[in-house]
């Protein structure tokens, strides 16, 4: 869209007379210029969905320090009980105080 190639989907117009009709000028790109900007998105949004991956795996294991360190410290595991986690409005925080309370279970 952003060269004014293709057609407009409600009416069926031409992209570049739709752009036109908005007042949004194109842009003067060459094709070798379009592709490099094309595949440099792609690449970013797939660097992006693998550093969402990798920043789960680093919660999960920040989750599990958390209750090795609680362990260790002989700490008040109360505060994580259902009734507690769910005074907070955020969801995670009832994520993380159940993997918790998982974790804790059968400990001493």
């Amino acid at each position: 869209a952003f060269h004014g190639v293709g057609r407009e989907l409600s009416t069926g117009a031409s992209l570049q007379a739709a752009l036109d009709g908005a007042g949004i000028v194109t842009s003067q790109l060459s094709a070798d210029e379009r592709l490099v900007l094309e595949d440099g998105m792609a690449c970013s949004s797939g660097l992006g969905a693998i550093c969402v991956e990798e920043g789960k795996s680093v919660v999960s294991l920040a989750t599990f320090i958390a209750a090795l360190s609680a362990e260790a410290l002989k700490a008040e595991v109360k505060c994580f009980d259902a009734e507690v986690a769910e005074s907070f409005p955020l969801k995670e925080v009832n994520s993380v105080a159940e993997t918790l309370r998982v974790m804790f279970t059968g400990s001493t």
